[in-house]
């Protein structure tokens, strides 16, 4: 009788313990990446930055209109959202919206393809 009861107290705590601090890979709805870039050649500088991504609208939120403009745009490939520090040339201290668009070799010089990512943000 007291080898069932072991048997069934171990085969109790391993579902428990399995169970309670087991992830499923499938419902992890972001991914952190952290990146450390080391110049040793010309400015002997070290970055450091932590991105998120997610598939999930409760994570981050954006507001309604933006979404819309991006959903409905079939030339946006990806939208990067980020406060970090001179994001782009001339901003600082404020968030940055970067639109990747879609760009067809023979579209012509860059100015076509900066004034179609204005019109998609």
């Amino acid at each position: 009788m007291r080898r069932i009861f072991v048997l069934v107290f171990l085969a109790l705590a391993v579902t428990y313990v399995a169970n309670a601090y087991a992830e499923q890979p499938r419902l992890a709805t972001f991914h952190e990446t952290a990146t450390v870039l080391v110049d040793q050649k010309l400015s002997n500088n070290v970055t450091a930055s932590i991105s998120l991504q997610t598939t999930s609208l409760q994570e981050f939120q954006i507001p309604k209109e933006l979404d819309a403009k991006i959903h409905n745009d079939t030339n946006v490939i990806a939208v990067i959202i980020t406060n970090e520090d001179q994001c782009v040339l001339g901003v600082q201290d404020r968030v940055c919206v970067m639109i990747n668009v879609k760009r067809v070799d023979s579209e012509g010089p860059v100015q076509e393809a900066q004034q179609k990512a204005k019109t998609s943000g």
